[in-house]
Parts: structure tokens; C-alpha cells; sequence
């Protein structure tokens, strides 16, 4: 099944990626996984065994749950979760105080220096 990826999420506090999708056939879910690599709005994905090709590309893939896609329940997740590039995937830095629990930061971000 071919899926459309609109907007993704990620929780700093447990390391883990929400991604809303859709399929052609108009199911639309949410994926929780490891955010490495992480789906980005408008990538195009299929599931094959042992992974996902994302955008013409094989990715082993660890997805933990699957839920179905509440406009309601994604707004709670957005307004929940702390990392700063959910609202502002084009930062040049990392501004979370807290400690991420991602081991290598999805958006290809370094934590800012502390002054």
C-alpha cells in the first residue's frame, strides 16, 4: 500500500516520531517509530518486508503502534510535545532544554551553547 506523509511529530522525551499518513484510498493513521530516518511532509512510502522504500529508497524501519487519525488527538500531540522543530522544522539550532532522548537529533540539529 502506497502512503502519503503530511506532517510528523517528535517527542524528545521518549525518542519517538509520530507521522500522520494517508493512502490513496483515503486511510488516513498515525505511525509512532524511530525517528531515524524521520518522514517528512510530502515523502511517499510503501511497506516491503522488513521496512519501508521511502521516496524510492529502502529504510529498515521500526514502527512501535499504529492508531487511526484523529484531527482532535493530533492537536493535543502538537500542543504536548516539547522539541522545538515540530513548529519550526527549518531551525539552525537546537533550543530544548530538556534532555532529548533522540540518539541522533531527527532534524540534523546540534543542541545550542548554554551561556
Amino acid at each position: 500500500m502506497i502512503w502519503l506523509v503530511h506532517s510528523t511529530l517528535v517527542c524528545p522525551y521518549t525518542g519517538t516520531a509520530f507521522s500522520s499518513i494517508q493512502s490513496l484510498k483515503n486511510l488516513r493513521l498515525v505511525i509512532w517509530y524511530n525517528p531515524n530516518p524521520l518522514l517528512r511532509s510530502g515523502d511517499i512510502m510503501h511497506s516491503c518486508k522488513n521496512g519501508f522504500v521511502i521516496n524510492r529508497e529502502y529504510h529498515p524501519f521500526s514502527v512501535y503502534k499504529i492508531n487511526p487519525y484523529s484531527k482532535e488527538w493530533w492537536q493535543v500531540l502538537q500542543s504536548k510535545l516539547a522539541c522545538p522543530c515540530n513548529s519550526d522544522p527549518n531551525k539552525e539550532s537546537c533550543t530544548f532544554s530538556g534532555k532529548c532522548y533522540c540518539s541522533v537529533c531527527p532534524y540534523g540539529l546540534r543542541k545550542s551553547p548554554v551561556h
